[in-house]
């Protein structure tokens, strides 16, 4: 735990706080794992939220996670914290007595949650209670977390996604003659169309195409790190191999990658105006700014292999997690369940993220709260559905590392795939017996 003066300022001004908000007796304050949907606190509740990110900060949670809880339920007041730089982060919160009631994460995070911090409750039991209907949910999200649990268990509920998609600069496309990209392309087609587009111009480079990292391109091919029966490192497998050779198909394009720092170019090249298209998943809020500056974009269906049409990177849906040690479970629940209704998830959809419910209503408002966006191909995001989510592991951030640093030996030492697959696979493999040696 860090003993820095400001760390210290910091747990014991939320100490106060947050046992001002416990000490008022309000919420039932029972571990019996069931919500008392039927009882309304005869005191307010102060709720602490905490978020790893959350981006749009006014947006999503002054806008829809506190304004529209708080008018909903009007005893309850929610305080905010981000886990950024200068902030605690979650573990050190928790050891020096601070307990978030709920949790907004990568719902996989609550693996991480459960097994290191013991701090994930089950919400199996307040679903019971009200009859929640799993089935309105992503299936594929869905089907994510309940595989976390074994006899029934559920960690986490979903709350927004990222939709993926082929983002494009129209300028670049119109200087060069060529036709813009389209729904339902392949690979071949966007690598073939990422070739045309890739000149050089008066000095400067233009780059057909920049693709997203590498462990973030697997997921369209559901690609796991890890084998969860085995615990063994799984990256020298042919699906990595696949994934490995696509890539370096585009990167060897003559001009589209010239060094080290263009790994990451996916994530700024069309506001730079150098990169014809990107993959990514839900650039629109950046690039609605940047159209203030002469930014022409749109947007496609995210490529995709011939062998599974118009099936695009999975989703792994930022969830809501119940605090075990919350004082309040009742009324976290409360929350929870509001967050995931019709009422919320629409604003949410009309603000710019992707609901985490399935229906064609969240789909036809997405972005219906901005008006610049009536021009752009919205729908090309949705044609479509996600690829399964891969297995998971404790073990998966330690995958992560390995995949990238195989990827960089690649592309930029020029390293043989099977090789660097296969030393990357063997490093994991001595990463994951060192961590299972602490």
């Amino acid at each position: 735990m860090k003993t820095k003066r400001g760390f210290a300022a910091f747990v014991l001004a939320a100490l106060m706080l947050f046992t001002a908000a416990c000490g008022s007796g309000a919420g039932s304050g029972k571990d019996d794992g069931a919500a008392g949907q039927n009882q309304k606190p005869s005191e307010p509740v102060k709720l602490l939220f905490y978020s790893h990110y959350l981006n749009d900060f006014d947006n999503y949670f002054n806008n829809i996670i506190k304004g529209m809880t708080e008018k909903k339920f009007p005893h309850i007041t929610i305080e905010f914290l981000m886990g950024l730089d200068k902030n605690p982060k979650l573990d050190e919160l928790i050891s020096s007595g601070v307990n978030p009631d709920i949790i907004y994460a990568a719902q996989s995070y609550a693996l991480v949650l459960r097994d290191n911090l013991k701090a994930v409750d089950d919400l199996a039991p307040y679903i019971k209670k009200v009859n929640l209907d799993l089935n309105k949910f992503e299936p594929s999200v869905m089907d994510g977390i309940k595989s976390y649990g074994t006899k029934g268990e559920i960690y986490a509920l979903p709350f927004a996604m990222s939709p993926w998609a082929l983002y494009y600069n129209k300028d670049i496309f119109n200087k060069f003659g060529v036709p813009y990209p389209k729904d339902s392309m392949t690979w071949d087609e966007t690598i073939e169309l990422a070739a045309k587009v890739t000149r050089q111009d008066g000095g400067v480079q233009y780059k057909g195409i920049a693709l997203q990292l590498i462990d973030k391109m697997a997921l369209q091919l559901s690609l796991p790190y890890v084998d969860p029966k085995t615990e063994k490192a799984a990256l020298d497998s042919d699906g990595w191999k696949k994934l490995f050779n696509q890539m370096k198909r585009v990167v060897s394009i003559p001009g589209v990658f010239e060094g080290a720092e263009d790994i990451s170019l996916y994530s700024n090249g069309l506001e730079k105006r150098t990169v014809a298209m990107v993959t990514n998943n839900n650039k629109i809020p950046r690039y609605l700014e940047e159209e203030k500056n002469g930014l022409n974009w749109d947007l496609t269906t995210f490529p995709s292999y011939p062998e599974q049409m118009n099936v695009y990177p999975s989703v792994e849906a930022n969830s809501l997690i119940l605090n075990v040690a919350s004082k309040h479970k009742d009324e976290a629940f409360k929350v929870i369940e509001y967050l995931v209704s019709d009422e919320v998830q629409l604003a949410l959809a009309k603000s710019l993220q992707m609901s985490a419910l399935k229906g064609e209503q969240f789909t036809k408002a997405f972005g219906e709260n901005y008006p610049a966006l009536k021009t752009k191909n919205l729908q090309g995001m949705f044609k479509g559905r996600p690829a399964p989510l891969k297995p998971t592991t404790i073990y998966d951030d330690l995958g992560l590392k390995a995949a990238r640093d195989a990827y960089k030996e690649v592309t930029v030492n020029n390293k043989d795939i099977n090789t660097a697959l296969r030393e990357a696979n063997e490093k994991l493999n001595q990463a994951i017996a060192a961590e299972k040696a602490k």
